[in-house]
């Protein structure tokens, strides 16, 4: 399964969501984990989807394994769904499955913040006196 971040355009802006290439389309895993948790009974679907295989791909990753897990469910159910010549949907009719051409293919990841300590010369100057070392030159001519 290859884990991708895409982007698809809704009435209300653009999102951000997780997906998983499959076939020549992009399956939006937590809208096929809530619609997997629906057609087995489970109350608010969504909600417990949004916990199990959230739609952004930091929170995916740190779930580890157990959420892993959820998208290979996700994507045996809408597997079986396409099987039986149904559309899948979400619980609240979100569309699942978008063409290739559609969505936008994004970083796989986004990060909440981005840290360069060793962007400041006393950071660095620290750095470098913990491993007994000196600041190279070279740090000076780069930006």
């Amino acid at each position: 399964m290859r884990i991708v971040s895409f982007q698809v355009d809704t009435l209300v802006g653009p999102f951000t969501r997780l997906g998983a290439l499959w076939k020549d389309c992009v399956l939006d895993l937590n809208f096929a984990c809530a619609a997997r948790l629906a057609a087995h009974g489970r109350p608010a679907a969504q909600k417990l989807a949004d916990t199990l295989l959230p739609p952004d791909a930091v929170a995916f990753l740190e779930l580890g394994g157990s959420a892993l897990d959820e998208a290979r469910l996700a994507l045996e159910f809408v597997s079986g769904q396409i099987d039986s010549q149904s559309t899948p949907a979400g619980p609240r009719g979100e569309r699942i499955v978008h063409g290739a051409g559609i969505v936008k293919l994004l970083p796989p990841l986004q990060p909440r913040s981005l840290r360069d300590f060793f962007a400041y010369e006393d950071h660095a100057l620290q750095a470098a006196s913990r491993s007994g070392s000196q600041l190279s030159e070279k740090w000076y001519e780069h930006p």
